[in-house]
């Protein structure tokens, strides 16, 4: 039998055929994804505690301490501390609402509307 005398394979299309061709298999969305995240204030409020009493200048937070406000995804935060003597306040409160923000944003993936800070006190070296 020559090449020209082979009996052509025969293809025949069904209707699924043109259905699985025409519409691509629906994909899953990545499993990250998949359910939601939320924060809770106490866990903002204990980054903003360590942060905040890391920062030079800072003696201790007062007794007021750290208020947490988390809407969706908007955290509204304020702070009450006690500042060393000799430092800059405005200088220190800037820093703390700078290093908060930073960490709150990087940390937990909020967006932080607003830091508040709260000098309720300059603590004296000779207060010891």
């Amino acid at each position: 039998m020559e090449a020209d005398d082979a009996p052509e394979a025969v293809v025949t299309e069904t209707a699924e055929d043109d259905a699985a061709e025409a519409e691509p298999a629906e994909t899953r969305a990545a499993a990250d994804t998949r359910g939601s995240t939320t924060v809770g204030d106490g866990v903002v409020a204990k980054i903003v505690t360590m942060v905040a009493g890391k920062a030079e200048g800072v003696h201790s937070l007062s007794a007021e301490g750290i208020s947490v406000d988390v809407e969706g995804d908007v955290a509204t935060i304020k702070v009450s501390l006690v500042v060393e003597f000799g430092h800059a306040i405005k200088a220190v409160a800037g820093q703390i609402r700078t290093d908060v923000i930073e960490a709150v944003e990087q940390f937990l993936g909020l967006d932080v509307e607003v830091v508040d800070v709260h000098v309720a006190d300059i603590h004296l070296p000779d207060a010891d």
